[in-house]
């Protein structure tokens, strides 16, 4: 798995994501995650010389993990209702369900299950 690779599956994933983007707040919030947690992953790549899939592995977990804490804080708050949000705990909730998501692809991605095809 070379650096070149995992950068065009980065590039593939965005083009997917403008593609379906729809003009509701909550999706335009999961797509900001989405590109957060990409942008990060693409400056880590873009650090290593060589590709360390156990660390990409790693650090997407630890993503994953951080993320879920934050949409579980939410869930207890609003007693797994998401109905009568804040607007600003709508927002936390649609940008770090983003990251979540697209730290799920990632790893998918490096754990060599999953290939975005051609677009």
């Amino acid at each position: 798995m070379t650096k070149k690779f995992l950068l065009e599956q980065c590039r593939r994933s965005r083009l997917i994501d403008h593609k379906e983007t729809m003009n509701e707040a909550y999706w335009i919030n999961h797509d900001k995650g989405h590109e957060a947690l990409r942008s990060e992953f693409e400056e880590i790549l873009k650090s290593m010389a060589v590709v360390n899939r156990k660390y990409l592995k790693i650090w997407l977990r630890v993503e994953m993990q951080a993320s879920e804490e934050v949409l579980d804080e939410l869930d207890a708050k609003y007693d797994y209702t998401l109905e009568d949000m804040s607007p600003e705990d709508d927002e936390k909730y649609s940008y770090y369900e983003g990251r979540d998501c697209m730290a799920d692809l990632l790893m998918r991605i490096v754990m060599k299950k999953e290939y975005i095809w051609k677009i």
